[in-house]
């Protein structure tokens, strides 16, 4: 497979589970324009986003004629606060939902030749524009088996 193979699988299987909604993005989102960043990140005037970083990669020598490279993906995940911060326990209830999501999927559906359990590295409270927003991380280590002779 291949890096944007794998990608794309992340952000289908993210997509797929109940609550997220539709603004994942398999890239880091940058715009020019505040405004049009922030329409990125906003359902029904609240933030809520995901989005996926290009991955960190390392390399393995498996044979002398293949390797495994390990994909490093972190996954952002952004939602206002509303009342008195009870909307943490929704962000965090979906990420623990994505991470389910992939403890199925060890081969991310056929995409990968392995995935590790996935990790999570925050779950804080961060300002975005203006907005008081939950932040969380997750990470996934992919490996793909590259067979180059």
């Amino acid at each position: 497979m291949s890096l944007s193979i794998i990608r794309t699988e992340i952000k289908t299987i993210i997509l797929a589970v109940t609550g997220i909604g539709t603004k994942v993005y398999d890239y880091e989102v940058v715009s020019v324009n505040w405004q049009q960043y922030l329409d990125k990140f906003k359902v029904d005037g609240r933030i809520k986003a995901f989005t996926i970083q290009n991955p960190t990669i390392t390399p393995d020598e498996v044979t002398t004629s293949a390797d495994e490279d390990k994909f490093h993906f972190i996954i952002r995940c952004y939602y206002s606060v509303d009342g008195y911060g009870e909307s943490g326990k929704t962000l965090t209830d979906l990420m623990e939902d994505i991470r389910a999501a992939f403890r199925i999927k060890r081969d991310l559906n056929g995409k990968a030749e392995h995935c590790y359990s996935m990790g999570k590295n925050a779950d804080e409270i961060r300002m975005f524009d203006q907005v008081l927003c939950h932040y969380g991380e997750l990470y996934l280590d992919v490996v793909e088996h590259i067979q180059w002779r």
